[in-house]
C-alpha cells in the first residue's frame, strides 16, 4: 500500500484485495498485472495533473479494476519514450549491410533481385 499515492480507505481496499484473491480475480500468476497497471496510472496525465488531485482512493481503484485500463500518459512520461534518430532492423548492421546470419538463411532471396520482383508485383497489380 505504500506504493499507492493516495492510500486512503485502506481497510476497504484490503477487503477488496482479499475478495479478489478469494474469488480468483487476483492470483499469484497475475498479481504482476495489478502492479504494472499501478505504474501506468502513476505516470498517467490524470494522476500527475494538479499535484495528484484526481487520484482515486485505493479502494475505488481496486474495486473499479482500474489496473486493467490504459490511461493516457503524462507529458513527462511521453518525453521519456524518445526513440533513437534511426532504427536499425535486426537483419542489418548499423552501417546498413545485411547481417551474415540472415544472408546465410536467405541465399535464394538476394537484395539485388528485389527491384525485379517489385516490378513483377507492380505489373500483376496493374492487371486487377
Amino acid at each position: 500500500m505504500e506504493a499507492y499515492p493516495n492510500a486512503v480507505n485502506v481497510h476497504r481496499a484490503s477487503q477488496a484485495w482479499s475478495d479478489y484473491c478469494r474469488e480468483g480475480t487476483i492470483t499469484a500468476e497475475n498479481v504482476h498485472e495489478v502492479f504494472a497497471g499501478l505504474e501506468r496510472w502513476k505516470r498517467s496525465d490524470q494522476w500527475v495533473r494538479d499535484g495528484g488531485r484526481y487520484i482515486p482512493s485505493l479502494d475505488k481503484w481496486l474495486r473499479g479494476k482500474l489496473w486493467l485500463d490504459r490511461p493516457a500518459p503524462s507529458a513527462d512520461a511521453l518525453a521519456e519514450l524518445q526513440y533513437p534518430e534511426y532504427w536499425v532492423p535486426p537483419w542489418r548492421t548499423p552501417d546498413g549491410r545485411l547481417r551474415p546470419e540472415y544472408q546465410e538463411q536467405n541465399d535464394d532471396w538476394q537484395e539485388e533481385y528485389w527491384p525485379e520482383v517489385l516490378k513483377q508485383l507492380k505489373r500483376t497489380g496493374d492487371r486487377k
